[in-house]
């Protein structure tokens, strides 16, 4: 029996060997992925995939040889996954005997091979009756519905409990099911209110033209598993032994632990901006960073307050054109922009949620704090409030640029709790733009997971006002302070220029590194270009 799989432009046969004859097209698995197709082959069930999982949705056209099955949708645990799910299902109708959308929502972002990893029986999954409750956040929780019509998606966002007992959320109910309108409802609920309820059952059958669809009893049942969930949560956890338990990942090799909050913080005019962006550019094309791995191409959203469209654009096209790219491939890029327009992240994040859900990004890079906070950094509320509101997000893996202190540039400005809130890597950027370069170190200042990692050093070509801006891996000021003073130690007292160039720094860098005292050395005397010799201890 063939089994196949979505390729770019039509369907292509992926031969699999019959095992046991007990095959049936008339069933077959949509599934995320080719991991997830074999994982299904192995327990003898056919499997189609398309080749980029949430994010390419097979047409119609493509989906035609799927006519007359029926197609069960196996999606992840994500909301990419549930947005490609109900996509494919209307793609699907007319075409397939039958879809069902299932998921496995017992762990966030699973797919069918953590099900089977897990040892879930297939029949069991299949066989199950009962709504499926997401945790999607901590004030987000999704609850599917079977039915005999499909399934009924209720997803309650922005839960709060009132002063007077309500208990409050945005709404939003969604259907999968042939003939019914696509268009989901929502509205603002109060879910304890009867008459509220009440209200809402009579909405959705005009809404979705159907009112013997059994709204009372569906509507009870999603609102009955969120308000529990919600007032009757589980308290405690148990902790297990996981065995070949995954290590941490990185997004960006030792610089963004993957699934954390980092903070990158300099002085004024340290090329932060510059540097966020060629990051975002990394990870949204995959492959190196500065000398540093991206395993992948990721999806990027930029939260901006400090700069505007335009320059997001031009540093953007020079980061590329430095890495020998067409600017215009700045179109196709993973990368999105939303201007923060001088609003609170903490307020926004509705907002950020939709533009995750929309883009799957998983890099979020807010530049910067000073901006996005609401309140004195100072004060410890707002770096609480800040945080909170971040964890909200769902967006993986989160960068945010910080600011110094006029009176110390090594350290991270605000109270201690944004020193110590994150769970990524903090990074200080010391060095400055010196005529057409800049010579970086990236300094590590927290670090909550594995090995410390050392200083090292980033190099930023300019070539002039709008020309390719190129980086990559260079010595760190400690290095470049150690070849100074061996250099000195062997070649006497040495005028500033010819130290400079001999160690293959700019003049003023050596200025900065000869006048810091970093090494063992002296000034001999303050000339136009001063001379310098090592101390012998």
């Amino acid at each position: 029996m063939d089994i196949v799989y979505v390729s770019h432009n039509s369907l292509h046969p992926f031969v699999h060997q019959r095992r046991h004859g007990i095959y049936s097209m008339t069933r077959v698995f949509f599934v995320e992925g080719e991991q997830a197709v074999k994982a299904l082959v192995a327990r003898n069930e056919v499997a189609v995939t398309g080749p980029g999982g949430a994010g390419d949705v097979p047409t119609k056209e493509q989906c035609e040889p799927l006519r007359g099955r029926d197609v069960i949708i196996w999606r992840d645990n994500d909301a990419p996954g549930l947005r490609w799910a109900q996509e494919l299902q209307r793609n699907l109708r007319g075409i397939a005997r039958s879809t069902r959308i299932i998921v496995w929502a017992e762990s966030p972002k699973a797919d069918c091979v953590d099900f089977f990893n897990a040892g879930g029986v297939l029949d069991d999954l299949l066989s199950s009756d009962r709504p499926v409750l997401e945790r999607v956040a901590e004030d987000h929780i999704r609850v599917t519905v079977p039915s005999a019509e499909g399934p009924v998606v209720f997803d309650a966002d922005e839960i709060f409990n009132g002063a007077r007992g309500e208990l409050g959320c945005e709404m939003t109910v969604s259907m999968g099911v042939e003939g019914i309108e696509d268009e989901p409802y929502a509205l603002r609920l109060n879910m304890l209110s009867e008459s509220a309820k009440t209200g809402l059952v009579r909405a959705l059958g005009d809404h979705y033209g159907n009112k013997e669809i059994g709204w009372t009893r569906l509507l009870a049942t999603g609102l009955g598993r969120i308000v529990k969930a919600v007032r009757d949560p589980e308290i405690t956890e148990r902790l297990e032994y996981i065995p070949n338990r995954p290590t941490r990942t990185f997004l960006v090799e030792e610089v963004l632990p993957e699934g954390q909050t980092s903070i990158l913080f300099a002085p004024p005019a340290s090329t932060k901006s510059l540097t966020s962006a060629f990051l975002a550019v990394s990870v949204a094309l995959g492959g190196d960073f500065a000398g540093w791995r991206v395993p992948r191409s990721s999806p990027v959203l930029i939260l901006d307050y400090e700069s505007n469209k335009e320059d997001w654009e031009r540093r953007i096209a020079r980061c590329l054109l430095g890495l020998g790219l067409d600017p215009a491939l700045i179109e196709d890029l993973p990368i999105r922009r939303i201007p923060g327009g001088g609003i609170p992240m903490a307020d926004q994040v509705r907002r950020l949620r939709r533009a995750a859900d929309e883009t799957g990004a998983e890099l979020l890079i807010v530049d910067s704090a000073g901006w996005a906070v609401s309140g004195d950094m100072l004060d410890p509320s707002p770096a609480m409030k800040f945080f909170g509101a971040l964890d909200k997000v769902n967006v993986p893996t989160k960068l945010v640029i910080g600011q110094v202190p006029a009176a110390d540039d090594t350290k991270l400005y605000g109270n201690a709790f944004w020193q110590y809130a994150p769970h990524g890597r903090n990074w200080r950027l010391s060095g400055k733009p010196i005529g057409d370069e800049a010579n970086i170190t990236w300094i590590c200042t927290k670090n909550s997971n594995g090995p410390w990692p050392q200083p090292w050093g980033m190099s930023i070509r300019f070539n002039g006002t709008n020309g390719p801006i190129v980086f990559n891996r260079s010595g760190t000021e400690d290095e470049y302070a150690e070849r100074i003073q061996e250099f000195l130690s062997l070649n006497g007292v040495t005028p500033q220029g010819e130290v400079a160039k001999a160690i293959e720094i700019p003049y003023e860098q050596a200025s900065r590194i000869l006048t810091g005292g970093r090494g063992v050395w002296c000034q001999l005397e303050k000339t136009a270009d001063s001379r310098w010799g090592w101390v012998a201890l």
